[in-house]
């Protein structure tokens, strides 16, 4: 599956109007698809440099760019490092689901591959190349 569907709709727990997201950079379907999220047990993981990322507890990771062109530019490679990285049988990563945007927001959806290693300090290049 690339993508969940053309619309997204996401409901979070305690809300009363969905945040209402487009697939980016793809043309949508005639009429488009629409899925309606909720998302309940949002749990904060990380905010970074990039923007906010969230746990849910439906199995999703929920990528949320800050509201700058930089974040927005940061957060779309990241998703293509993901489309590489999956089209590469020998590495695991997290399933990507796409990209969804509105006005405001930029959001990577992805599947929810665990917690994330706290440094990449401790690797060796023969610990990275042997996981691979």
């Amino acid at each position: 599956m690339d993508v969940l569907a053309d619309v997204l709709k996401i409901t979070m727990q305690g809300a009363t109007v969905p945040l209402i997201l487009t697939r980016a950079n793809i043309p949508l379907h005639n009429p488009p698809s629409t899925m309606n999220l909720r998302v309940n047990g949002l749990t904060p993981c990380a905010v970074g440099a990039v923007g906010a990322v969230y746990r849910t507890s439906n199995g999703l990771i929920l990528k949320f760019a800050h509201r700058t062109k930089e974040a927005w530019r940061l957060l779309r490679s990241e998703e293509e490092v993901y489309k590489i990285l999956q089209g590469n049988t020998s590495v695991t990563v997290a399933q990507s689901y796409g990209l969804y945007e509105n006005d405001l927001d930029l959001v990577l959806i992805l599947s929810d591959a665990g917690l994330p290693i706290n440094s990449f300090a401790n690797l060796t290049l023969k610990s990275v190349f042997y996981s691979i």
